[in-house]
């Protein structure tokens, strides 16, 4: 669905089923949280395979803030995700002034966020000017703690062409887009924990600009 309002906390038990031929479309929405779950808070998603995605996401107008994109949720908050699969899913977003987060399972994840036995199989394309975070399973972790464990991404692409002559930050990854790290006073730590965690997309960044993108992070991981 597409939420700006509405959380998913509750629990979700696929007992090995499957969702398929799920089509989801914005343009032009201002915040927005898009995925089979809009925006997951303190919930559990597990033994489920969502099959046959096909995500279109568009902005080009000045006032759009930001959208969360992601097969299964576009945002996860303190959420736990269990044996849960994505074939054939294909994600596009064109995004012309708005900033995007996007993962083949989760846009964003805030708090605690554990990802176990999940798997990502299909395409990411993206046309961007402003900045993005974007991975093959989860797009970006801004605070909180990410743990992972037999995750992983089967072949397929992220396929992203950058247009900005601006200084904005791109961040890519084959598993995980962009984690930001904790200061503790003391010291600073990473906040994630991969664990049997592997990448088998292949990555594609280019850029239209004369100037070429200034600043573009690429991550195999």
């Amino acid at each position: 669905g597409f939420f700006r309002d509405d959380d998913f906390e509750g629990i979700y038990g696929g007992d090995g089923h499957s969702v398929s031929g799920i089509y989801i479309g914005s343009n032009n929405q201002n915040n927005v949280y898009i995925g089979l779950f809009g925006s997951c808070e303190d919930a559990v998603v597990k033994d489920l395979t969502i099959k046959n995605v096909h995500i279109d996401v568009t902005s080009n107008v000045d006032d759009i803030s930001t959208a969360m994109v992601g097969s299964v949720t576009g945002r996860a908050t303190s959420s736990t995700f269990t044996n849960v699969k994505v074939e054939n899913s294909n994600i596009a977003y064109s995004t012309q002034y708005s900033n995007t987060v996007c993962g083949g399972l989760a846009g964003r994840v805030d708090g605690n966020g554990h990802f176990t036995d999940c798997s990502f199989k299909g395409n990411i394309k993206a046309d961007i000017i402003n900045s993005t975070q974007l991975g093959g399973l989860i797009g970006y972790v801004p605070k909180g703690e990410l743990y992972m464990k037999k995750c992983y991404t089967s072949k397929g692409k992220i396929n992203a062409e950058f247009n900005s002559p601006y200084q904005y930050d791109f961040h890519i990854g084959g598993l995980v887009g962009y984690y930001k790290e904790i200061d503790d006073g003391d010291y600073v730590r990473k906040r994630y924990g991969l664990e049997e965690c592997t990448n088998n997309m292949d990555i594609v960044a280019d850029s239209h600009d004369e100037d070429g993108c200034k600043n573009l992070y690429v991550y195999a991981i």
